[in-house]
């Protein structure tokens, strides 16, 4: 994905990259569950290759040059939280469910999470992250993890609209979202 990204990054024809996942889920994580086998049978290196496979991805998307969308229609967990929670737009539906659950392994919440969960009001971010809670995409947005939210029903529109819509001209997703936003808080009333 690296290799991707950095291509993409240096196109000047692409002016917009999006993430989404393939299925239930965004990313739901679980590669940790690999490297601590692999780690308690001796083979460490797996696990600093991967992590710093890992690590790398996730600070290239957080200091990306172009605008980065991530669609979180599904499960988003541990590493996935660390590919989606640096996008320039975090975009989630009624499908999507976040959660930070290294702590129940006894980890830390990593691959970036000590910089998006410290910009959570209050003390929420340390909550998230020592208990491992489950928050949905309405909970994401009004917690500000998440930037928009749009109904999965409508994820084909809203991608086929972003691909002709001039991407120097940032403030086009709010307005995109903006109905569908209204939507959600009259359904939820």
């Amino acid at each position: 994905m690296l290799k991707c990204f950095k291509i993409f990054e240096d196109d000047s024809t692409t002016n917009l990259v999006i993430l989404k996942g393939n299925g239930k889920a965004f990313c739901a994580g679980g590669d940790v569950v690999s490297v601590v086998g692999s780690m308690m049978i001796g083979h460490w290196s797996f696990g600093a290759s991967f992590y710093r496979k890992q690590f790398t991805l996730d600070y290239l998307l957080a200091t990306y040059k172009k605008p980065l969308i991530a669609l979180i229609d599904g499960i988003v967990m541990g590493g996935g939280a660390g590919l989606s929670m640096h996008a320039t737009f975090r975009i989630v539906t009624e499908n999507t469910v976040f959660a930070m659950p290294e702590a129940a392994i006894g980890l830390f919440p990593d691959v970036g999470a000590s910089h998006f969960l410290s910009r959570l009001p209050g003390y929420f971010g340390e909550y998230l992250g020592l208990t491992g809670a489950r928050l949905d995409g309405a909970e994401m947005l009004e917690c500000g993890l998440a930037t928009h939210f749009v109904y999965s029903k409508d994820l084909v529109w809203f991608c086929w609209r972003m691909k002709y819509k001039d991407w120097e001209d940032y403030q086009m997703l709010p307005r995109l979202s903006s109905g569908l936003w209204k939507s959600l808080h009259k359904n939820h009333a």
